[in-house]
């Protein structure tokens, strides 16, 4: 809650947004451009490489990349303008759901049959997400059908939480019931309703302060209800109410429906953490939504399992998989020690001057490349010729983080 408080306290300094009123958050202050949002257009150029590999060839796309980019940029805003460029980018706004669990947030859209979900990164001021990200333990998931997947960040891991049976979680509200039929009835009632009222106030507090839930992002008695099961659910309605408009077809194969749908999962950050880590999940409970997986590009993502981890994706799944590194950045290099290993698939690295470097796993034992070390000298960018050339044109708050 204080998080929100300070948020709201030095958005008043980052600018409004015209189309809904809200103040940007500090992190897009320097930067508030949210579009294009919905650039799903498949790679128009087909090179010698890709002819050659065909299916084995990786599934990149730079119009995709930057689309997937900006929409992990807008999960940082608040709900409304969050809502209102998806839907000045085309976006069907009955498809959206924002997701909240813990403090875990995100949201879901969908356009021309691509679904989108997305994952919120760290908030510097969340002292949850801060404890999230160091929780670097590493905790071990398993498959029933597939065996071992290796080893998880545990924070991540039980950020997203699990796929829970709906009717067996506790409710958020409580219900009080007041009698008048007689005097006794009557006194007896409302000293029962008091005592209901200070116990629900009293747990609701220490709930709220222990585990906090951003109100955002929060639907209509969901606080239980774990990222997951939310996401997955929301998904496979968004594929059940397209087979009633195609003349209710009979539920099946997910992957094989008359207009089959694509997803693609995004974040930045912790987000891009949580985005490897739900996919994982889906892997591990060889969930029907894989069927329609179409990608996954994560921007500046922490490592979040070992090298088995990576490797337990397969080269069907590693292709649909980029993580961008861009240049100096810390956390694509966290957590360093051993076992963590780089994240599954492919390695985006993008230097200082923008140029974009593709890197696949190894095509036999599919062991992602790692990310080079920081070049110290060039750690602002002050030194680079071409980080100068742009200085010019960029935010005031932006060139005072590089001489910090």
């Amino acid at each position: 809650m204080s998080d929100v408080l300070i948020r709201k306290i030095l958005s008043r300094a980052s600018g409004i947004h015209e189309g809904t009123g809200f103040h940007f958050t500090p992190i897009n202050a320097s930067d508030a451009e949210f579009q294009p949002l919905g650039l799903f257009e498949e790679n128009e150029e087909i090179g010698e490489k890709e002819k050659l590999y065909g299916d084995y060839f990786p599934k990149y796309n730079k119009k995709l990349a930057l689309s997937l980019a900006i929409a992990s940029k807008i999960a940082y805003e608040d709900v409304p303008i969050i809502k209102y460029e998806l839907k000045k980018a085309g976006y069907d706004m009955n498809s959206f759901k924002p997701i909240a669990y813990k403090n875990v947030c995100g949201y879901i859209a969908e356009k021309d049959d691509n679904i989108v979900l997305v994952f919120r990164g760290s908030n510097p001021l969340n002292i949850q997400n801060c404890l999230t990200d160091i929780r670097a333990l590493l905790c071990k998931i398993e498959s029933s059908s597939r065996g071992p997947i290796g080893l998880v960040h545990e924070g991540f891991y039980e950020a997203i939480g699990e796929d829970l049976q709906m009717d067996k979680l506790p409710r958020s509200q409580t219900v009080i019931e007041l009698s008048n039929t007689s005097l006794v009835k009557t006194v007896e009632t409302i000293f029962g309703a008091l005592k209901t009222l200070v116990f629900f106030a009293s747990q609701s507090l220490i709930t709220h302060v222990y585990d906090p839930v951003d109100h955002r992002y929060l639907g209509e008695d969901a606080r239980f209800v774990s990222a997951y099961s939310q996401a997955t659910r929301w998904i496979s309605q968004l594929c059940k109410n397209n087979d009633s408009e195609n003349g209710g077809e009979e539920p099946g194969n997910i992957g094989q429906r008359k207009s089959k749908k694509r997803l693609y999962i995004a974040g930045h950050s912790l987000g891009g953490g949580l985005a490897t880590v739900f996919l994982a999940k889906l892997l591990k409970d060889d969930s029907p939504l894989l069927d329609i997986f179409a990608g996954i590009y994560t921007y500046g993502q922490p490592n979040v399992g070992d090298i088995n981890f990576a490797k337990a994706f397969g080269p069907e799944l590693g292709k649909k998989m980029f993580h961008h590194a861009y240049n100096n950045d810390v956390v694509p290099r966290i957590p360093s020690w051993h076992p963590y290993s780089s994240p599954p698939g492919h390695l985006v690295f993008i230097d200082a001057s923008y140029s974009i470097y593709l890197y696949p796993p190894d095509p036999i034992t599919n062991i992602p490349i790692p990310i080079r070390g920081i070049s110290f000298l060039h750690l602002s960018g002050l030194l680079n010729l071409q980080v100068i050339k742009r200085m010019r044109n960029e935010y005031w708050l932006r060139i005072f983080y590089r001489i910090m």
